[in-house]
């Protein structure tokens, strides 16, 4: 009876919320941003090569799952609890996750990370045996004996990156100094990448007041265009007119002039129009290049820092 009651005030301590807290106004919605998964080992390293942890982060595309690593014999509570103890053993506030849905997906993710670096390389090698033998032969005499070798190399390397990936560390320094290494590394990726960006941002913005000064040039040259041709016309419509009182011929020859006239202007717009198209579109281009390019590395800076506290 005193247990009980016990872990009924405990479930209540849990559940009562903090006495200030802050409704989450991000771009992602919270179930998103927490949506998990479980996966084997191999599968999570698979999927962080393919775009990282996130996906591509493009715009309009969800984001990927949070990975749960279940160890042998363990549930999804047990998962809970031990990701919990983690959090407590680094000083970290749970409540204080509970209004922060982005922190919590780094944390987690990191949680993942840490349990794929210390997770048994033999029970990894037994799980890419279980999953040859489930593989249909059918499906392997199907394929060309020109694709077969550069298949099976391909399959090797990432066998042997598996296998480098999955040493466990022998002790809790080692782990630290490959964790402290893969920091720098990020961090090194990412000024890279931001000096990068901020030379594709000048070239792009030259290339628009290159693109802007020419439209200005080429509005100009059309007005002084239309400006010089409006008398010449005048004078062939007065020509015009003339011949065809003196020698009294079609009028339908002046409505031919004065069509050819209207279609000339027609002609001298329209060409400006496809330059004016295309920097539109390559405005848009630009903004959304912008946008995915500061998206993407808000992102890297983020999952840095989280990697740093965690250590």
């Amino acid at each position: 009876m005193p247990m009980a009651r016990r872990n009924a005030s405990r479930s209540r301590s849990r559940s009562r919320p903090s006495a200030k807290t802050y409704a989450y106004k991000g771009t992602r919605r919270q179930n998103e941003l927490l949506e998990s998964k479980i996966m084997s080992v191999n599968d999570f390293l698979r999927s962080m090569a393919d775009y990282g942890p996130n996906g591509p982060m493009f715009l309009r595309t969800k984001l990927k799952p949070i990975a749960i690593l279940l160890r042998n014999g363990e549930s999804r509570t047990r998962y809970e609890d031990n990701f919990r103890k983690r959090l407590d053993s680094r000083s970290i506030d749970v409540a204080a996750l509970q209004d922060d849905p982005e922190e919590e997906r780094r944390y987690r993710q990191c949680f993942a990370y840490l349990r794929a670096a210390t997770a048994d390389p033999h029970r990894r090698v037994e799980e890419r045996r279980s999953r040859s033998r489930h593989r249909s032969p059918s499906r392997g005499r199907k394929r060309s004996p020109s694709k077969a070798p550069s298949r099976g190399l391909k399959r090797s390397r990432q066998e042997d990156g598996e296998i480098v990936a999955a040493e466990k560390p022998k002790s809790g320094r080692e782990w630290e100094e490959k964790m402290a290494k893969r920091v720098a590394q990020l961090e090194s990726d990412v000024s890279r990448r931001f000096l990068e960006l901020e030379q594709e941002l000048k070239a792009l913005r030259t290339q628009s007041q290159a693109a802007n000064g020419a439209l200005a040039r080429d509005s100009e040259d059309q007005k002084q265009t239309v400006a010089t041709k409006a008398p010449s016309s005048q004078v062939v419509d007065v020509t015009l007119s003339a011949v065809v009182k003196s020698e009294s011929e079609s009028p339908g020859k002046a409505d031919i002039l004065k069509e050819a006239t209207e279609i000339l202007k027609m002609a001298t717009q329209t060409q400006a129009a496809p330059a004016l198209k295309r920097l539109v579109k390559d405005y848009i281009r630009l903004n959304n290049q912008i946008v995915m390019n500061e998206a993407a590395v808000q992102d890297s800076l983020a999952y840095v820092k989280s990697l740093e506290r965690w250590r």
